[in-house]
């Protein structure tokens, strides 16, 4: 079940995780090709994060798995059902608007050719009912994205779940998200086509271009409905908690929301698609078959959350506290789990010349070695998502006054994309990219007595950790030498 929207592997906004990404490697040499991307997965972000159908679907899709009187087929067919009414107006829509900032850059017409040339066939009819859009004035081109994207989203369905026990009856909430009044895909085509009839609607309040559409109105959900929403999903979890309208946090909108949801947004590689290519070894000797080839190797802890880990160890008989993720430079990616002390063994031994890389939750400036894994080495390089994440990890070291080196990089003058790498005392490297230089440059100002700029001639004897986690993390080409190739001006350095 397709439970998240990509754009051509181009970028990436899932519902269930709010997870939002563009994709480095697809993007580093198109500046305005990933403003696009940026715009059309911050649409799918906004649409989910500000409106109520949008609202509903994320604390549906994490309640869900505790809700035991339900079953897994019928658990399945509830998300197929959430995501696939709503599929048509979630991509339409966010088409649309990375069209609009097209065309603020190149033109009415130029956007219209080149989403004929460009776009699929399946994205391209998601768009042309409301290409018409394009072309109308500043005016009634904010009234359409505004009203008419949150008309769409706007169906009363947190608060028909309780009044109408949807949950009690898989089939009868199937076809109440299918119906007419309230499928997403089904309002916006019926907004969509009495617009395009009479645009002038666009100038009416909300109330009355529903009347005209032959679309329901539903008013805003209050906080004492969101509160009885809630609470109905924690019977149904058999969670012991209440929500009253006092814990019910207001909705951002506006430049505000637009604001929180591209907080979280990771640039990096959007297509490691593990479930899809990635190759699961089950003994130790399969690992060390391919020992050779590997470049990277990317550790991660096992939850006990996790469904599929008491299975695994029983079939294996150890333990599986870590897993491996271990990369070839021809992108091949195999899978180990064991135990925290086999893992370590294979890091300092069989695996000790790979480059080690962990997410920033495992490792942090001023640790001996990984947690839980006593006498390991510390990794090669720490990979943020956010630059949040990054001042978190840093804020203890920060305290003690330890001193850090840094360079921060874009991909070229004009492009949105910026790197940031710190370099402690150890020779570890941490990595962060982000959108924009404005809050790196805030962090880096104020912190500007613990991190230290340096020149990329001094930063970096051996590159080796450096282009594999740029290879890897970036979607990058591995035979290129990137450190190298940031010191030259017109040509490329390969490895």
């Amino acid at each position: 079940m397709e439970n998240s929207w990509n754009r051509l592997t181009l970028g990436l906004y899932n519902p269930e995780s709010r997870l939002m990404g563009v994709d480095y490697g697809k993007l580093y040499l198109d500046p305005l090709r990933a403003k696009q991307t940026l715009f059309h997965e911050v649409t799918h972000s906004l649409l989910t994060s500000t409106t109520d159908y949008g609202l509903a679907i994320l604390p549906i899709l994490n309640l869900l798995p505790k809700i035991t009187s339900i079953s897994r087929e019928d658990k399945d067919k509830i998300k197929q059902s959430l995501m696939r009414n709503q599929t048509n107006a979630q991509e339409g829509l966010a088409t649309l608007m990375e069209l609009l900032m097209l065309r603020g850059e190149i033109g009415k017409r130029a956007s219209l050719i080149w989403a004929r040339a460009n776009l699929t066939q399946e994205y391209y009819d998601w768009f042309s009912p409301m290409s018409f859009v394009i072309s109308m004035s500043n005016r009634y081109r904010e009234n359409f994205t505004t009203k008419i994207s949150r008309i769409t989203f706007q169906n009363g369905f947190r608060k028909a779940c309780y009044e109408r026990d949807l949950f009690g009856n898989i089939k009868g909430l199937q076809h109440f998200l299918a119906s007419p009044s309230v499928s997403p895909d089904i309002r916006l085509l019926k907004l969509v086509q009495t617009v395009a009839k009479s645009p002038s609607l666009l100038k009416k309040s909300e109330i009355d271009i529903c009347a005209a559409a032959d679309v329901e109105y539903f008013p805003d959900a209050t906080k004492v409905e969101v509160a009885e929403f809630i609470n109905y999903l924690y019977d149904l979890a058999g969670i012991d908690q209440k929500m009253t309208e006092i814990d019910v946090k207001q909705v951002p909108e506006g430049a505000a929301a637009v604001l929180e949801n591209t907080q979280s947004l990771i640039v990096a590689n959007m297509n490691i698609r593990l479930s899809e290519s990635g190759i699961t070894l089950p003994e130790k000797n399969d690992l060390l078959h391919y020992c050779s080839e590997f470049e990277v190797v990317v550790v991660t802890f096992l939850s006990d959350e996790l469904e599929f880990k008491q299975t695994l160890e029983h079939i294996s008989g150890r333990k599986h506290d870590v897993g491996i993720l271990a990369i070839t430079k021809n992108g091949e990616k195999y899978i180990y789990a064991d135990s925290f002390d086999a893992i370590s063994s294979l890091l300092d031994k069989e695996l000790k010349e790979k480059t080690l890389l962990v997410k920033w939750g495992l490792y942090q400036p001023g640790l001996t070695c990984i947690p839980n894994m006593d006498g390991c080495r510390k990794p090669d390089v720490v990979i943020f998502n956010s630059l949040n994440d990054l001042i978190g990890a840093f804020s203890e070291a920060a305290s003690r006054g330890d001193k850090f080196q840094y360079l921060y990089l874009s991909s070229s003058e004009d492009h949105p994309f910026r790197t940031l790498v710190i370099k402690d005392i150890e020779g570890v490297l941490y990595m962060l990219n982000a959108w924009g230089n404005v809050a790196i440059d805030n962090f880096l100002q104020k912190s500007n007595q613990n991190f230290i700029r340096s020149s990329v001639d001094k930063f970096l004897q051996e590159h080796r950790h450096y282009n594999n986690a740029f290879a890897f993390w970036m979607n990058l080409p591995w035979d290129i030498d990137w450190y190298k190739t940031m010191m030259s001006t017109d040509h490329v350095i390969y490895r």
